[in-house]
């Protein structure tokens, strides 16, 4: 509309000048004056209708360029540009409202990712951890989730990092690290610009693994225990018969003698994994972790021998922890045994055996120079009944590692590839009170 005017103004303006021009009673001041005055209207009419109109498609260009979606363009009265106007504001709104969106999406997203239970990796185009939890560090060993961003998992030095390094899309399986831990790994992908952007899920079975295990071998251990020890009561009934039918006959008495003493070791081996299934919860109260090994100093010094020696590096802070003291001594007891097996079995005679203590949080470090764990049997050092002993029973780390978990304690058994050492390593929970 306004574009019309000004062409109908143009042509007026036009045939005012040319009309004054051949008029003779027109004066130079009055046409001057006139044509000044329509040349100013028509030029501003001018400016409303095409600057004015290409200012704000210049600055909504800008607007887009900076991304600005809060800002509006102002209308400026003209029909045709005022529509144009309102359908770029409409625009910039949808795009607020789909920015908002996303961003809250995003935070929804990033809260549940950093207070899930479950670990969770993204990874970025060049398959670094772009986006991670503190669940999944430490699973993987690290000390919080800002200490793996950036990193390739095949760069990290843990065992789980190597698993779901080498796991495709699509791939699921389930694992046992260091033999503690079960667990559930899953990988996935999604697309992102076009690529697709790998993510892996780590969910922890150990619990409902180890629960689940231990109803099926309690079932069988009574079972067991059950038929063997009747069967035994009544083979040692007819042996003392016999024996007393013919208490001068050395030669049955003997056989009947060394027979009765076999049931009685029989019962007691099964006696033994029945005990595994008694194991009492703990009943805790404060003990200084220091002085419990210092007083375990003379016994633990006599079960190393002469092959091996012990030595101790206690932190010089009392190391507080809320635990049964029986059932830690024991665990304590079933560890250096180990550790001493483990020495005699080498033909070292410098066997070194280090415990070590530290404080907040406390823990207890048990430290040997014996065969070492080989790979292939570390993920089932703590699987129950295995044992790579001769005459083992496979109840040593069963115990050990039932106590520690009644007592929700962090523990680990590995070999180290450069030193060659084997470190079992438990730490206690915190005691929120101690100094």
């Amino acid at each position: 509309m306004i574009g019309k005017i000004s062409l109908f103004l143009l042509t007026v303006t036009v045939i005012l000048w040319g009309c004054l021009t051949l008029s003779e009673i027109a004066t130079a001041p009055l046409y001057n004056a006139c044509f000044i005055f329509i040349s100013l209207l028509l030029i501003y009419i001018l400016y409303r209708s095409t600057t004015l109109p290409l200012s704000k498609v210049i600055s909504g260009l800008d607007l887009l360029k900076s991304q600005d979606t809060a800002n509006r363009l102002s209308k400026v009265g003209q029909r045709d540009a005022d529509s144009i106007v309102s359908l770029f504001n409409s625009l910039m709104q949808s795009l607020r409202d789909e920015r908002l969106k996303v961003q809250e999406q995003d935070h929804l997203i990033d809260m549940l990712i950093h207070t899930s239970s479950i670990g969770v990796a993204i990874l970025n185009y060049d398959n670094e951890i772009a986006i991670t939890n503190d669940k999944m560090a430490q699973l993987i060993g690290a000390e919080n989730s800002q200490a793996i961003i950036g990193k390739k998992l095949i760069r990290l030095n843990s065992t789980l990092a190597t698993h779901l390094d080498n796991m495709a899309p699509g791939d699921s399986k389930t694992i046992r690290i260091e033999g503690t831990s079960v667990l559930k790994c899953t990988c996935s992908s999604f697309i992102r610009n076009g690529f697709p952007i790998k993510f892996y899920i780590v969910e922890l079975l150990t619990d409902e693994i180890i629960q689940t295990e231990k109803a099926a071998y309690g079932r069988v251990i009574r079972t067991m225990a059950h038929e063997v020890n009747n069967t035994i009561s009544g083979l040692v009934t007819v042996l003392d018969i016999i024996t007393a039918i013919h208490p001068n006959e050395s030669e049955i008495t003997e056989v009947a003698q060394s027979a009765i003493q076999r049931c009685s070791s029989l019962a007691e081996f099964v006696k033994s994994y029945s005990d595994v299934m008694k194991i009492p919860q703990p009943v805790l109260q404060s003990v200084d972790i220091n002085e419990l090994i210092i007083s375990m100093t003379p016994f633990l010094e006599s079960i190393v021998g002469k092959k091996a020696k012990i030595q101790f590096e206690l932190s010089p802070n009392q190391a507080i922890a809320n635990i049964d003291k029986v059932l830690i001594e024991q665990t304590i007891v079933n560890i250096v045994k180990n550790s001493v097996e483990s020495i005699n079995t080498t033909s070292k005679d410098d066997g070194i055996i280090t415990i070590t203590t530290y404080d907040n949080p406390s823990k207890i470090i048990i430290t040997d120079n014996g065969n070492g764990i080989p790979d292939d049997v570390s993920q089932y050092i703590f699987t129950p009944f295995f044992t790579t002993k001769r005459n083992g029973h496979g109840l040593g780390l069963m115990f050990v590692n039932e106590t520690l978990r009644n007592h929700n304690c962090d523990f680990k058994l590995s070999t180290s590839k450069e030193t060659g050492l084997t470190c079992f390593s438990i730490t206690f929970p915190k005691v929120f009170d101690q100094k």
